[in-house]
């Protein structure tokens, strides 16, 4: 009966341990391989207002999970898509190639068993930006507003590069990525 216990004692802190170790990540999901390898970085904040409920669903306030930012090559036509994770609306890729890029909208979507209810920001005047190779493309927070009251919505960029960046260190720590050029992506 004792061995049980102490068998039972040792498969869950084994258990706790290993989970714990999963939830304590200090290394970044996709760390670079090669100096030329690129990461494009940021965080977005959507805010909906006065907009009608569909069905119970609605996309009314402040959005930073499940967010995505739509980014077009100029030279290629090549469309990447980004979805923003986590509370504090952070998005990345390593997949995008370096060179000129155009947003081309902001999404939202909300959903239910019932509805499904979406909405999109369009380009403003400032929606170019440049990934450089071999760098943290940092893009600092985005922040799109849509009034659908006013039929109105825009985007504001080119703030929050600190907090971002600081953010990123707080959570990952050991990365490689903390080892590159951090460049503040401007949009223009």
């Amino acid at each position: 009966m004792k061995t049980k216990n102490v068998v039972f004692l040792i498969v869950c802190t084994a258990f706790i341990m290993l989970t714990w170790g999963c939830l304590t990540t200090t290394k970044f999901k996709t760390e670079p391989k090669t100096p030329t390898d690129t990461l494009v970085i940021g965080r977005v904040l959507f805010i909906a207002r006065n907009f009608e409920s569909f069905h119970g669903v609605s996309v009314n306030g402040e959005h930073t999970e499940g967010v995505e930012i739509h980014f077009i090559n100029q030279s290629t036509d090549k469309k990447h898509i980004i979805q923003a994770f986590g509370e504090n609306g952070f998005f990345y890729t390593t997949k995008i190639e370096p060179g000129n890029y155009k947003i081309d909208r902001i999404y939202y979507k909300s959903t239910s068993e019932k509805a499904r209810f979406s909405i999109w920001v369009p380009p403003s005047k400032d929606n170019f930006l440049r990934i450089v190779s071999g760098k943290v493309n940092n893009l600092g927070l985005i922040m799109a507003a849509f009034d659908g009251g006013a039929n109105w919505g825009g985007y504001e960029a080119n703030k929050g590069y600190p907090i971002t960046e600081d953010l990123f260190r707080e959570i990952y720590f050991e990365s490689e990525w903390l080892n590159y050029d951090w460049i503040e992506v401007k949009l223009e």
